[in-house]
């Protein structure tokens, strides 16, 4: 019994189709690895949450902070009382003031 060569290329083309079907099957059920690389990693470092002791430290007033928060506590009393005062009218004010 001969094979015509017909027959015999159509056998390597399936064979090389259930290949080809079988490779992007499976890749497509298990991907291959990625191997992360550094910036990822250090992206990934930089984006991570805060802990609470850094929440907490954030919270706390730095002792020269202390001078521009009695500042802005004045501005926004003295906005209250006088609304109609423009934002050049209450810095005036505060250098007048001290």
């Amino acid at each position: 019994m001969t094979l015509d060569y017909d027959l015999i290329i159509f056998y390597i083309k399936v064979f090389f189709s259930c290949v080809a079907v079988l490779t992007l099957g499976l890749t497509l059920i298990r991907p291959a690895p990625v191997k992360k690389s550094n910036s990822i990693q250090r992206t990934a470092r930089q984006s991570k949450l805060p802990s609470v002791e850094e929440i907490e430290n954030m919270n706390q007033v730095i002792p020269h902070q202390k001078n521009q928060k009695k500042r802005a506590d004045e501005i926004i009393k003295l906005a209250r009382k006088n609304p109609q005062l423009t934002a050049n009218q209450v810095s005036q004010w505060l250098r007048d003031k001290g």
